[in-house]
Formats: structure tokens, C-alpha cells, sequence
């Protein structure tokens, strides 16, 4: 087993499809009939404003994560009126296949986003985080100083969330 995470790199519909349709079904494991589809996904692994890196097992993908421009993302969902937006990328989507679950991977990912992130003059990193199971805490507790704010755990369409920026 040789896990590495990528930066997703648009070879053609064919690729994008195949990859797309891999982390659908994982979506569908992590959150059945509400996990994202494969049109959206492909839609964030290909947006021009964003960053997306796969989590490959041997060359299978078990995993992603995304991130596009906060103002994009605030723009497109009244949920997200008010926040400040210059500078910042906002995480849309991560999913890990099960099997490879608590094993530290997001934080691979997540470091290779956010060099990615960087690389594209972003600032600051705003992500909503499941705030049941101690999760936000977690990415808090990683994050540390960085972290610029963190709101109260709110119930969203979502369930229990909490809104974090950190500094990139």
C-alpha cells in the first residue's frame, strides 16, 4: 500500500469522468442519498478559482478535498451572507473512503491544498466543520494559532457546524 495525495491535474473528459465517479460512490459511503454527484464534483475538481487534491491508494482514489474562492463560494449561498471574502478560499468539499478513515490523511491533503492555495495568492482558508464527534475540535487543536476564528457550533442544513478561517 503506497498512499499519496495529488493535485488534481485536468487530463480529459474521460479521466475527469472515471474520477469523479470513484468519489461519488465515496460521498454515497460517507453520506448516502445527500453525498455529493458526480457532476458537481467534477465541477469542483476542474473550477479555475480552486485547488483540489486526490488521496490515492496505489494509484486508486480513496479520497479529496477541494477548496475554491470564498467569494465564489459566499456568492452562491445566502447561508453565507456577511462573511468576508477577500483573500480567502473556502474548503466545498473533503470525503475519505471509510477504510481509510482516522488515519491522518486529510491533514496530507490538506497541506498539499493549502501549498496549492498559496501558490494562487490566497490568504486565508474558511471551512465549515462538523462540529459533532469532537471533529471541529480537532481541526482547531491542528491548526492552532493559525486558526484566525472560529465561531459557536450553529445548526445548519447540514447539522451541527462550525465556521473556521484559518491564516494560510
Amino acid at each position: 500500500m503506497t498512499i499519496t495525495a495529488v493535485t488534481f491535474a485536468f487530463q480529459g473528459y474521460a479521466e475527469l469522468w472515471k474520477v469523479a465517479c470513484e468519489l461519488e460512490k465515496i460521498e454515497a459511503l460517507n453520506f448516502g442519498s445527500s453525498g455529493f454527484r458526480s457532476d458537481f464534483i467534477a465541477d469542483e475538481l476542474t473550477r479555475r478559482s480552486g485547488v483540489a487534491v486526490l488521496l490515492l491508494d496505489d494509484g486508486k482514489v480513496v479520497g479529496y478535498t477541494a477548496a475554491m474562492s470564498a467569494k465564489e463560494a459566499y456568492t452562491l449561498d445566502p447561508h453565507y451572507y456577511g462573511r468576508d471574502f477577500d483573500q480567502a478560499a473556502y474548503i466545498s468539499n473533503s470525503s475519505i473512503h471509510p477504510d481509510y478513515q482516522h488515519k491522518r490523511y486529510i491533514w496530507l491533503m490538506m497541506d498539499m491544498l493549502e501549498e496549492g492555495l498559496r501558490q494562487k495568492g490566497y490568504l486565508f482558508l474558511d471551512r465549515d466543520t462538523k462540529s459533532d464527534l469532537g471533529y471541529a475540535d480537532k481541526v482547531i487543536s491542528h491548526y492552532g494559532k493559525r486558526v484566525v476564528f472560529a465561531n459557536q457550533p450553529e445548526l445548519t442544513m447540514w447539522g451541527f457546524q462550525r465556521y473556521i478561517r484559518i491564516s494560510l
